[in-house]
């Protein structure tokens, strides 16, 4: 699963404005962000607070989606034999059940394997 693009003050802004500016609702992206870079620069600090809080409410209720989700994935009270099939990063890890590698070996047991006659290779063809 990836991760969300982040989420910046600015982009809220930008948002906001789409919504508030007639006409501006179909605006492409580029074209809004001609449009917006000016007003962004000519707002204050306290102005440009509120969108900072903004993108802290919304990281924040992105955390707890996430954490709500997770948690009805992960069930604790159940164990369950893993393989570690492979480790991209300390915060990936690939797993399978024990039960469905099994599953999986003995339906490749039962699979025939064919032999295809090599044919020859000639240089130039």
């Amino acid at each position: 699963m990836s991760k969300p693009p982040k989420m910046m003050s600015y982009f809220l802004f930008m948002q906001e404005q789409r919504k508030l500016v007639p006409g501006w609702a179909n605006k492409s992206n580029n074209e809004l962000q001609a449009l917006c870079d000016p007003l962004w620069r000519k707002l204050d600090k306290t102005e440009k607070e509120k969108y900072k809080k903004m993108k802290k409410a919304h990281k924040e209720k992105v955390r707890l989606e996430d954490e709500q989700r997770f948690a009805s994935v992960m069930r604790v009270d159940i164990k369950t034999k893993v393989l570690v099939g492979q480790v991209d990063r300390p915060d990936i890890v690939w797993v399978t059940k024990v039960r469905e590698m099994e599953e999986v070996q003995k339906q490749l047991a039962k699979a025939v394997m064919v032999g295809l006659p090599i044919e020859e290779v000639k240089v130039g063809t």
